[in-house]
């Protein structure tokens, strides 16, 4: 896959001229800012801290991300189905709405220290099940937003979102349930925090205009199996998404592992989470940037199997760093080599798919992000019966495994950028 969007101006001057060509999605884009903002603050750290603070067992912390992610897993395709079959839009503000309401319930009973551990796995049932439809209907609107000979700029940019939120979200948050002193309440400013940046989502989404698109008009099962099938044929699709679901379960997974590993290991709080969050974050941006100035190389499939690669190797580094500090720059260089990964992938994804199925294939992708928690749970039955440190090294090294074994057998990820892959 070649970038037909290539321009001989910086990185700055490209993503100025996407937010002044298409106002819409600069409307998109502030949603987007508010509502992964809270996202951040409610996964990345509030519901795994609470839960373990709740607790003391890392079993919870597996359990609660357990019930985040089978809800994701389940409706994911039926979320994508959806996104193509309905106005994205109002599906998009319909979930946005419902995860607003449910995580301010949240707040509440934090707030009056009501709360309880099967309240935070529900509230992380109930969320994974909202993410099923808001990923898929997220990934139907961007692109619709924007011409396809800008997809090379946007699709780094609209992925920066995550890393920098991650960089600034659960800092903020560790910092104020670390100074708050008051048990369970301390996490209440956090939680109503993230329920206004769903709300913001949930509004804007109301104001976006779409360009055409056909919608699917057969049964909801018809057409989740319709989806499965053009990945089935199309096989770069189907490595690509096996190998992104493969690296969620086993090295990603790492990242909300952090309550149990900071703690038990790195002997940090709340805040010694949040901070690194923030390097993880910081490394993903860099590497982001450095993904969009490498649109045009020839070799994207060596980009996406040489991140994969790195990014194992520096949790493996991580697990076994003695000190927190150097623990800090493990994840910001991990996060680097991820965002190399991720981007590679997430840009050949969206140039190769067809506009009338993008909601059901993109859906279909998005389950790696919904298996995340998951590896979460294998992380902390390793741990329960060995180390931490194991359980993350363990991660790590099945990453660079798998990656080396796509290198050496899939000749279409290797090829990536070398030739254009045709997909009617």
């Amino acid at each position: 896959v070649q970038s037909a969007n290539y321009r001989p101006q910086s990185q700055w001057l490209q993503i100025l001229e996407v937010f002044k060509k298409y106002p819409d999605f600069r409307r998109y884009y502030i949603g987007l800012v508010t509502s992964v903002f809270g996202y951040r603050m409610i996964v990345d750290l509030t519901l795994g801290w609470l839960i373990f603070d709740l607790t003391q067992d890392e079993r919870y912390l597996g359990y609660m991300f357990a019930a985040l992610a089978v809800p994701t897993v389940v409706l994911n395709l039926l979320g994508g189905v959806l996104a193509d079959k309905l106005d994205p839009r109002h599906l998009l503000g319909t979930v946005e709405g419902f995860s607003a309401l449910m995580v301010a319930g949240l707040g509440i009973l934090t707030l009056n220290d009501w709360v309880e551990p099967w309240h935070v796995i529900l509230a992380g049932a109930l969320f994974g099940a909202g993410q099923a439809f808001d990923e898929a209907a997220r990934n139907t609107i961007y692109a619709r937003l924007i011409d396809r000979r800008d997809m090379g700029v946007v699709v780094p940019l609209n992925s920066l979102v995550w890393p920098t939120s991650r960089s600034i979200a659960p800092i903020v948050a560790g910092y104020i349930v670390a100074k708050a002193h008051v048990g369970t309440a301390g996490v209440a400013p956090v939680v109503f925090m993230a329920a206004a940046g769903f709300l913001c989502m949930a509004v804007i989404a109301q104001t976006l205009h779409l360009t055409p698109a056909e919608r699917a008009k057969g049964n909801v099962l018809r057409e989740m199996l319709l989806g499965m099938q053009f990945i089935k044929k199309h096989s770069i699709f189907l490595y690509l998404v096996s190998f992104s679901v493969f690296i969620a379960i086993f090295g990603m997974s790492y990242l909300l592992f952090m309550p149990v590993f900071a703690v038990e290991v790195l002997e940090v709080g709340a805040d010694g989470i949040g901070t690194l969050m923030t390097f993880a974050g910081i490394g993903s941006i860099i590497g982001l940037f450095t993904a969009a100035r490498l649109a045009n190389f020839e070799r994207t499939g060596w980009v996406i199997i040489g991140g994969a690669m790195g990014f194992g190797s520096f949790v493996i580094l991580f697990a076994i760093s003695p000190w927190f500090w150097l623990s800090s720059a493990m994840v910001f260089i991990a996060g680097f080599f991820n965002s190399l990964y991720l981007t590679g992938v997430m840009t050949t994804l969206q140039l190769l798919v067809p506009d009338e199925l993008r909601g059901r294939v993109m859906g279909i992708y998005t389950v790696c992000y919904g298996v995340i928690p998951l590896g979460t749970l294998q992380m902390a039955f390793v741990s329960s019966y060995s180390d931490p440190r194991v359980a993350v090294a363990l991660g790590g090294s099945m990453v660079v495994i798998f990656a080396v074994f796509m290198g050496l057998v899939t000749r279409q990820v290797r090829t990536i950028g070398a030739v254009r892959l045709p997909v009617s």
